[in-house]
């Protein structure tokens, strides 16, 4: 078993694969892979595992933002793309418990790990990181309108959406989707991420009278 061989790596490789699930696998004696890591003293594979079920039960619990901090900061995209045994990832985790504290943090680390820094240095508005999550979360099969509430009735979600003259989710997704907003109106690698999100997902103009030409539609020096 590889974690008895003690491949950091290969662990990793496994974790991307199977997700939570690798840790609930026994062996004939009923060990998991902790314990069978811990069985041979393979010191680094008990601190891997241990961590990534740490993560994923924190994120589930919502607590400890600092810790889960932390572990991002360590693993990164590894424990972004961490799955639990439900296949869920910790964005939907998160926003299954209406964790909006973790949700932004999660939205800011894959953006940071996909795009870099936020544009111009800025930090990006608490409000957009729930708009991301909300977009990035909405073509999933599994993510219900309870949790998109959770995300979407935040006072920040809806500042965020009122600076810009929007009056629903709808209406942004449209501009992004259509290709109506351009890098000038919101930051180029946010716009990325939104596309990239909304890939395959049908959205209509949800108002004829919506001009999205409009310059109140700005986001100067917020994303």
């Amino acid at each position: 078993m590889v974690a008895r061989e003690g491949t950091t790596e290969r662990i990793l490789i496994m974790l991307n694969m199977y997700g939570y699930k690798l840790l609930q696998l026994v062996d004939s004696g009923e060990r998991t892979a902790l314990m069978i890591a811990d069985d041979n003293g393979n010191s680094k594979v008990v601190e891997l595992l241990s961590e990534f079920k740490e993560f994923i039960d924190l994120v589930k619990n919502g607590d400890n933002v600092e810790r889960i901090e932390e572990l991002l900061e360590k693993h990164g995209n590894a424990l972004i793309q961490f799955k639990d045994e439900r296949k869920y990832t910790p964005l939907k985790c998160a926003a299954e418990v209406g964790n909006l504290d973790v949700v932004k943090l999660l939205v800011k680390s894959a953006f940071e790990s996909l795009y870099g820094e936020a544009s111009n240095g800025n930090d990006l508005h608490p409000g957009l990181l729930l708009l991301l999550a909300d977009l990035m979360l909405v073509s999933d099969a599994g993510y219900d309108n309870d949790m998109s509430l959770r995300i979407s009735d935040a006072d920040e979600y809806k500042e965020f959406l009122s600076i810009g003259k929007f009056e629903s989710r709808d209406e942004f997704m449209w501009v992004v989707k259509e290709g109506v907003a351009t890098d000038s109106v919101i930051g180029g690698a946010t716009l990325g991420i939104m596309r990239e999100a909304l890939s395959g997902v049908e959205i209509q103009n949800p108002s004829e009278e919506f001009t999205p030409f409009d310059e109140m539609h700005v986001f100067s020096g917020m994303c």
